[in-house]
């Protein structure tokens, strides 16, 4: 089954956009989505997906960036027969 992540309680958006000295309008852009969408989710009008949750506190915090596991890379170089 997909894992679904949790959805945050509007004081926790507010409490997190807040801490970055950020309004809804200005966050909203960060995350591809509408101002008016994250200004109806920090009133308690909507409920923020998981993920969309999840990619703003990616995005605000270095807590969460240094939770993510290691970057895979790989190599699209063509073979050059080495």
């Amino acid at each position: 089954p997909p894992m679904t992540l949790p959805t945050p309680a509007p004081a926790a958006v507010r409490a997190l956009l807040d801490a970055a000295g950020l309004t809804e309008y200005a966050a909203a852009g960060m995350i591809g989505m509408s101002k008016s969408a994250l200004y109806k989710i920090t009133r308690g009008d909507h409920p923020m997906r998981g993920s969309d949750w999840q990619l703003l506190q990616i995005m605000l915090t270095q807590s969460a960036r240094d939770a993510l596991p290691p970057p895979v890379i790989v190599d699209s170089t063509p073979n050059s027969g080495h």
